[in-house]
């Protein structure tokens, strides 16, 4: 009899004991299975964010690769001299550079001059990769398009920028397709007289498969629509140039993801998770860098949009679940409970050290960096200054008003004010710059490189007016403002004390002036 009931108390215990261990493994699992999946999609975030940047930039490059052969053109020799003689000669010369041009680059699908009337006066196509001029009576006059009145509308320098679309021929969608961006400049005489334009069709393929190759890099689809929502590159082909494309008038990224069209429409940068997957966006301006004026039609704008669907995010989150599930089985024979012990203190330390080098080095109110860091920050950055010969700028800035705001309002709503004026602070500098609270409300602005003092200046103004707007605080409207001192290295002081010293005695001098305004440190008035 007893020796039936001592194997089932070893069973018991063997069993509460598994019991125990399996539960332990099972909550294991589940958390690093949670964890995992937060983390997938951070570093899927941070990815997708930096191609679509990528990306981003690449158009604009192209774009001021077209801009600066648009404006050379509009410059050339030869077509000034015809201007301005009316030589005949001159328009073959003409010809001839641009057939050179447009065989050189292999992009622009037409290159042509047109005068003030709307008449084209020289044009070269781009056939079956080579130029081809086209003949005098094939020329035509190009007076009620759009793109001719909105270039000739420009000042000097400026370029009109057409939406892509299709190219047409005879009033029909010409196949195979042919994107087109069309780019247009006016063209002066030497008297200044505005005597046409000229016009670049810029083939929108090598954009696209450009952003083809790119897309190599992303986990995600890269889509491309236009300021409507139509699909300039899309998830299908057929969904692409609905707007030209009979038949295709719904096929929008509004009627396939409309939360997502919401807000990517409504904000030039996007990122957001939705049931659907990633989706990860931001605003191509072309206009950007080749700008035409108020008033000019032709401005446009693209959305470009990185799209991981969450049948890819969960693939690779199923897949580290298999793989940890089989950890958990080796572990479970090997008594994985030390190990776990070990890692979640191993994770606690570094959890600790995280947190105290945040606070040795961060205001803990704000945000921002804390004087130590600042103080650390600026002298590297007048080491660099001084090793390649470039300016620097500090600015020292105290708030002006902030104490009635203290005293009547009470200290919590003083610290709302503080950490609003961090944000409003780190918005008006540029990434590179370094934002610190120096003490109580006093805050420092570091700008690593400024060309001359007045870019300092441009920089102090934009933190004037960024302060001059209203604070809610203790929901109370409160405005105050700010007395800034700037001093510029070298001319202020080479070295971290005197530089700290004149900025802030510039600051003084400020707010001894008036208040909510700047003092720049000069030597001679030291």
């Amino acid at each position: 009899m007893l020796r039936g009931e001592i194997p089932a108390v070893v069973y018991r215990n063997f069993l509460l004991i598994l019991s125990g261990i399996a539960l332990v493994l099972m909550g294991m699992v589940t958390g690093v299975y949670q964890w995992e999946k937060r983390e997938l999609l951070y570093r899927v975030k941070v990815v997708e964010r930096h191609n679509v940047d990528l990306q981003r930039e690449m158009i604009l490059r192209n774009m001021e690769v077209i801009r600066a052969d648009l404006l050379f053109l509009a410059r050339q020799n030869e077509l000034i001299q015809l201007l301005e003689t009316h030589d005949t000669g001159y328009r073959s010369m003409i010809t001839e550079e641009y057939v050179a041009f447009s065989g050189n680059r292999g992009i622009y699908d037409q290159v042509r001059f047109i005068d003030a009337a709307g008449m084209e006066v020289c044009r070269v196509n781009y056939t079956e990769g080579r130029p081809v001029v086209v003949p005098d009576a094939d020329l035509q006059s190009k007076k009620g398009q759009s793109y001719v009145r909105s270039s000739l509308a420009l000042n000097r320098r400026e370029v009109f920028v057409s939406p892509m679309d299709l190219n047409m021929e005879n009033g029909e969608v010409e196949e195979p397709i042919k994107p087109m961006i069309r780019f247009g400049t006016p063209v002066f005489d030497l008297s200044g007289g505005k005597r046409g334009v000229v016009v670049l069709n810029y083939l929108g393929s090598h954009l696209l498969s450009e952003l083809e190759e790119l897309s190599k890099l992303s986990r995600g689809k890269i889509l491309l629509v236009n300021r409507n929502g139509y699909w300039l590159k899309g998830l299908e082909p057929d969904d692409e140039w609905g707007f030209m494309r009979e038949g295709r008038g719904d096929r929008t990224i509004v009627s396939r993801f409309p939360d997502t069209w919401q807000a990517l429409s409504a904000a030039e940068e996007y990122q957001g998770m939705t049931d659907l997957g990633l989706f990860t966006g931001t605003t191509i301006r072309p206009s950007g860098t080749v700008s035409p004026p108020s008033g000019v039609t032709g401005s446009c704008y693209w959305k470009l949009l990185s799209y991981v669907p969450e049948t890819e995010l969960l693939k690779e989150s199923r897949g580290f679940l298999v793989k940890l599930l089989g950890m958990a089985g080796v572990l479970f024979l090997a008594s994985v409970l030390p190990a776990f012990l070990l890692a979640q203190a191993r994770i606690r330390q570094a959890m600790d050290r995280r947190a105290l080098i945040k606070m040795a080095n961060f205001d803990t109110l704000t945000g921002l960096a804390n004087r130590a860091l600042f103080l650390d920050r600026l002298g590297h950055t007048l080491k660099r200054a001084r090793r390649y010969h470039v300016r620097c700028a500090l600015l020292f800035i105290d708030l002006d008003g902030f104490k009635s705001v203290n005293d009547t309002l009470g200290h919590e709503a003083g610290d709302e004010v503080l950490v609003e004026t961090g944000a409003r602070l780190r918005q008006a500098v540029r990434e590179s710059d370094m934002v610190a609270r120096h003490g109580g409300d006093e805050f420092t602005v570091i700008l690593p490189e400024v060309r001359e003092p007045a870019d300092a200046v441009a920089v102090a103004e934009k933190v004037l007016a960024v302060l001059s707007r209203p604070f809610q605080a203790a929901g109370r409207e409160r405005t105050i403002g700010a007395s800034i001192g700037i001093g510029v290295f070298p001319e202020a002081g080479t070295t971290v004390d005197a530089l700290l010293n004149q900025a802030d005695s510039a600051m003084y001098e400020a707010k001894a002036g008036g208040k909510n305004r700047w003092v720049l440190y000069k030597p001679h008035e030291s």
